[in-house]
């Protein structure tokens, strides 16, 4: 008996490890906490990446030279200002959903459509430019754009000012970072 008892104990055990090891490759750990909001591994990895590539595609285009762009310094850069526009996404997108409420998807939809039937927007543009996908596009770059874009809209027309409340917010938020060599500190991203 004592023998089933061991082997059921092992054979839990390699299965929390497998379990975990694929939890963990797939970048299911948080890099932030945004009170209770989480900003992943995969979700920073896919906006990390769509920003090298962005990067590139336009220092190429003005002919710029691409030696010094691969640097540590760089990189650093780089990733502390997707880490921060993560974290800025959350905070307005958590301001948006409080006052606008149920018709905030809608309304950015509506937006997002609106904006791609007046240019040239498609999949092979965005895997050009940011190495996307159109579904993956439109969650890194236009969902978070049009919810800025109406919070901004609504601070507007109630008369207040969206530049003054969204620095306040940043300064008050709660921001944990969980990623290495970075911390939040005064409402920013700052480098340990």
């Amino acid at each position: 008996m004592k023998y089933l008892i061991s082997i059921a104990v092992f054979l839990t055990m390699m299965a929390a490890g497998v379990g975990l090891y694929f939890f963990i490759y797939q970048g299911y750990y948080p890099v932030a906490a945004i009170g209770t909001n989480l900003i992943s591994a995969k979700d920073f990895n896919k906006n990390y990446l769509a920003s090298v590539n962005y990067s590139r595609a336009v220092l190429s285009a003005y002919g710029k030279d691409l030696k010094d762009f691969d640097g540590e310094a760089s990189i650093k850069e780089i990733k502390k200002g997707v880490l921060s526009k993560l974290i800025e996404n959350e905070l307005i997108y958590a301001e948006a959903d409080k006052q606008i409420g149920k018709d905030l998807n809608r309304l950015a939809v509506e937006r997002i459509d609106k904006l791609l039937a007046s240019s040239s927007i498609d999949e092979a543009v965005t895997e050009k430019i940011y190495g996307l996908k159109m579904d993956d596009f439109m969650e890194v770059v236009m969902y978070p754009e049009a919810y800025r874009e109406i919070l901004e809209e609504k601070f507007v027309s109630d008369g207040k000012n969206f530049d003054e409340w969204f620095s306040g917010i940043k300064e008050k938020a709660k921001i944990f970072v969980l990623m290495s060599g970075f911390s939040w500190k005064n409402g920013e991203i700052v480098l340990k």
